[in-house]
């Protein structure tokens, strides 16, 4: 998520298999954490040793510059899924918390960012979350008019982001190509972003399209198989469903709605779903070390 924003380099922010929202249980803890408030004016960042940055070089290490309660929440227990947050203080949105820990083990990404960030929340930021279904907006990610125009990725053409890329990059060996959606500015042309997969399936790039827009995307193509694809959009904020059919000229810019369409053959409109959500009921701030 905080390579959509910083764009400086191309990120991964999706992988083949569905991401989970982690179950609240005992599970891995960090070995040594330190925890301290940001000041103002500093930044953060693109990427983080082990944390989510594909060429991390630091395994077993999880360093996050400057970042908020609130996307530390999504981070740990929505993972790539944007998952509608409720409850707790303005300070999530606000405050800013570098962190840098050490697990006790290299592990995996997932196990990091997952149930190793969710413990330290809970231990050090005495995060009290549940989990509700509620019924909201949505945008339904569908087959367009003409069908899909997608192709499908060759076997092998990548793997997920997972124990096997860790070790190999632990070892200093070259990395298999990570499965996922990488965003990052097109060549030459200002304002213009291009995501590209070397595999996805769609339900995760629905997932990943959640991050841009103003609401949940939910895949309902029926389409199981695993793409390659190039999408370029331009980058702009969206907080609204698309205009009506019927617009006879091709933008020169298309916006994320348009470029859905006429690249992938897809087509987002507005509908309403079940959709999980997080409810902070209690979290204070943490102790400095």
């Amino acid at each position: 998520m905080v390579g959509l924003v910083a764009l400086a380099a191309p990120v991964v922010v999706g992988f083949l298999h569905a991401p989970t929202i982690w179950a609240q249980s005992p599970g891995p803890k960090f070995e040594v954490a330190s925890i301290k408030l940001c000041t103002a004016g500093e930044g953060g960042r693109s990427g983080d040793r082990n944390g989510g940055n594909p060429t991390a070089p630091s395994p077993g290490r999880l360093d996050l510059n400057c970042s908020t309660v609130a996307s530390l929440i999504q981070r740990a227990y929505g993972g790539h899924t944007r998952v509608p947050t409720a409850g707790g203080p303005a300070w999530l949105e606000t405050e800013r918390y570098r962190i840098d820990a050490k697990a006790e083990k290299p592990e995996s990404p997932e196990t990091m960012n997952g149930p190793t960030l969710q413990a330290l929340l809970e231990d050090r930021f005495r995060l009290k979350i549940r989990r509700e279904s509620r019924d909201v907006p949505v945008y339904e990610m569908t087959v367009a008019k003409g069908g899909p125009k997608l192709k499908l990725s060759p076997e092998g053409a990548c793997e997920p982001e997972d124990a096997k890329i860790l070790a190999a990059s632990a070892a200093g060996k070259e990395r298999p190509k990570p499965c996922g959606v990488f965003f990052g500015k097109k060549k030459d042309t200002p304002g213009i972003i291009t995501a590209n997969s070397p595999g996805m399936v769609l339900a995760v790039f629905a997932e990943n399209l959640s991050l841009l827009l103003d609401r949940p995307v939910i895949d309902k193509t029926g389409l199981t198989g695993v793409y390659n694809f190039a999408l370029d959009f331009s980058w702009q904020p969206i907080s609204s469903a698309p205009a009506s059919e019927g617009i006879a000229s091709e933008p020169t810019s298309p916006d994320i709605f348009s470029a859905v369409e006429k690249q992938l053959g897809l087509k987002l409109e507005p509908g309403r779903g079940a959709i999980r959500q997080l409810i902070v009921d209690h979290v204070e701030r943490p102790s400095e070390d």
